[in-house]
């Protein structure tokens, strides 16, 4: 991984900071194989518990992470729960669709 331990414990202390121990964030794409040559960062972000504003935390990151990374590009993409207030339905053509039913 082309990252140095500086770089992976200020993401971790970001994440711990924003959302507390609800996530994690895993690195993927070109800068898990060292034999790439990709320039961007590719992070997911894996919340084990639903966060008050999942836009506001990948705002956050998206703003502090390439700061710390050199200004690199970097793709955040997030993973959580679905809320309670939405529920899932299958369609006639059989394919999962979600809408909120406050």
């Amino acid at each position: 991984m082309r990252l140095i331990e500086k770089q992976i414990n200020f993401i971790r202390q970001l994440m711990e900071q924003l959302a507390g121990g609800r996530a994690q964030a895993h690195v993927f794409g070109s800068r898990l194989d060292g034999t790439e040559k990709g320039e961007s960062l590719d992070l997911l972000l894996e919340l084990s518990d639903s966060v008050e504003s999942p836009i506001m935390l990948v705002a956050c990151m998206s703003a502090k992470v390439p700061r710390k990374m050199h200004e690199c590009k970097v793709g955040i993409f997030i993973g959580t729960l679905i809320p309670k207030s939405y529920r899932s339905m299958t369609s006639d053509t059989g394919k999962d669709s979600f809408y909120d039913n406050r």
